[in-house]
This record gives structure tokens, sequence and C-alpha cells, in this order.
């Protein structure tokens, strides 16, 4: 992991002109790839950004879930555009009781704050009239409920949004809820979550700007640490899957891992050892010729 972290993505950084913020080395790189425009560092970090985040919003998804909505006749009817399906946007269908959180914070003077279900919209962030809203005798509460695997089989027939759910399936995703908190995603589910906004081709939150000289969405090197975390044998084959898919469209992937499965299916192996830690550090196995 330091390998990867803290010596090989500073330094292809400064070989690409990316300034990285707080990060300083002196390693150089001897022979990088002419074709490599661009690095992304995918790590476990809780994934930052705005605390409405869920699944859906973070593949870009969540906009396409909203067209169809607006584009049912019982929509058009009430004149209700893709806004008033949003719980985020102020003004338009969501619960203004809680803001479209669902929950009410209440405070405690002298213990930590709580959180109750809001008891205007009973915890579904929108308003009465834009729940009666159906797609397939759902409302816009009840698909955000579903699985992805569950949506991607509701959704049939609506590609752009099978499409994108699809990426959260491959990652290995498939059983989170699509309005999920991202806040409470494990380190490893919001690494895969990562891995798919990049399959999506949705905009990362920790992706830096790419060199001035790049004109084209290939040539991404993509760093991983330990990508198959707490995954099943059968996620692995499809994390196996999505990093392949990775690969087929002209990018790299180089990850640090112990499981065999991945370690398997990798196209270069190299192992470091012989110990962990200040006992490691050598190339044991794998080195090229």
């Amino acid at each position: 992991s330091s390998l990867l972290v803290e010596t090989l993505y500073p330094a292809i950084c400064r070989h690409l002109g990316l300034v990285l913020p707080g990060q300083s080395g002196s390693v150089t790189l001897a022979d990088v790839p002419e074709d490599l425009t661009h690095v992304q560092l995918l790590t476990q970090a809780v994934m930052r950004g705005n605390r409405r985040s869920i699944p859906v919003t973070v593949i870009q998804c969540f906009d396409e879930i909203r067209k169809v909505f607006a584009q049912t006749r019982e929509a058009k009817k009430r004149n209700f555009g893709m806004g008033m399906f949003s719980f985020n946007s102020s003004g338009g269908g969501r619960c203004e009781h809680c803001d479209g959180r669902g929950v009410l914070q209440i405070e405690m003077q002298f213990l930590p704050d709580i959180e109750a279900v809001c008891d205007a919209c009973g915890g579904s962030r929108y308003r009465k009239d834009v729940l009666e809203v159906e797609y397939r005798n759902r409302s816009i509460h009840e698909v955000l409920q579903m699985t992805a695997d569950e949506a991607f089989t509701f959704f049939k027939g609506a590609r752009r949004v099978q499409s994108r759910l699809n990426a959260l399936r491959l990652a290995g995703l498939g059983y989170l809820t699509l309005g999920q908190p991202v806040s409470t995603l494990s380190g490893g589910e919001s690494q895969r979550l990562r891995i798919a906004a990049v399959l999506a081709g949705a905009p990362s939150e920790d992706e830096l700007p790419r060199r001035r000289s790049a004109t084209s969405a290939g040539g991404t090197l993509f760093i991983l640490d330990e990508p198959s975390t707490g995954l099943h044998g059968q996620n692995v084959d499809r994390l196996v899957e999505c990093l392949n898919h990775l690969v087929e469209t002209g990018h790299s992937v180089v990850a640090i891992d112990h499981n065999p499965l991945l370690v398997a299916a990798a196209h270069h192996v190299i192992e470091m050892g012989p110990g962990p830690g200040e006992g490691g550090g050598r190339i044991v196995a794998g080195a090229h010729e």
C-alpha cells in the first residue's frame, strides 16, 4: 500500500504535472508510457462531498430515473418536471418539514443529538402529491428502496437507467439500495462505488484535472488499494470483470491485493516481501526482465 499510495501515485502525478496538496517526494519514474495521460487513486476512504449523496447520484443515474418519472402521464398531467422528483431541491417536491432528509435531528442538551423519522413524510423525503405519481405502480420513494439488482430488472427497457445501474452490479454492489446514504458505506464499498462511477462515466470526487495535452478519455492509470476487501468469492469475480472492462476500454489498473482470485486474474503479478512493513519492500517475484 505504501509503495502505491505514497510513492508510485505521487511520482506519476509529478510526471504528468499534476499538483497533489500536501504531497512531497523526490522519486522519479524512469519509463512512463507515452499514452498515459491521467492517474486516479481509488481508495477505501469514506466518500466526502454532499451528505445527501446516495449511490445513484454518485453514478449520475438519479437524473435518468427522475426523467423517467417526469415522462409519466400523471406527472405531465400535474405539470411535474424532473425537479419535482429531487429531494435536494428547495421548492420542488421534497418534504420541506425535514428538507428532504426523511429524518429530523433532535438536539439533546447533555447527550449526543438523535435522529427521528420525519412525522410529515414518514421518512419518504417527498410530499404526498409527488408520491402519488407512479412508474409501473411504484413511487419514487419505493424505487429508492430497491436494490441495484432489483432496480435493474424493474427498469427493463429504460436503457440509460439500466446501463448506469449495471455499473453498480459489475462492481459487486448490486445489493445496495439506491437511496442509501453513501456515508453509511464501508471503506471497501466506497472504493467499489468509485469504480462504479468510472464505469458509468461519472466524474469522481477524487479526480484530479487531466494533463493539458490529454485529448481523450483513455490512457488513465487507476491505482487501487486492496479492492477485494470484504468481498465474497462470487463478487470478486464481478470485480475482476469490471477491472477487465477498464483495461479493454484503454485504461490500465495497478492494485495491491492478497486475494488469490484477483491475483490469478492479473496480467502481471509482482510479489513484494519477504515480510510485512519494514521487513519487506523488496521484489520477491515477478520483476520485469
